[in-house]
């Protein structure tokens, strides 16, 4: 599985449909910080991935490592 971090390089709404549809990606997967793609997605302004990542009922209530 690709890491958070490099997905966010290549972050668009048909490039994560693409990846969810062929299980390329772990909706809750944290990163070392303790955020899913979410809220990375979030981090890096990328609001129409976070539509997609809702809609597929990823975890947006995820706290990082901090809480």
């Amino acid at each position: 599985m690709p890491t958070l971090k490099i997905l966010n390089e290549f972050y668009s709404e048909t490039f994560v449909r693409l990846m969810l549809e062929n299980k390329m990606i772990e909706l809750n997967k944290k990163d070392e910080d303790g955020l899913n793609a979410f809220w990375v997605a979030c981090r890096y302004g990328h609001g129409d991935v976070m539509r997609v990542l809702a809609e597929k009922d990823i975890d947006i209530m995820n706290a990082d490592a901090k809480g």
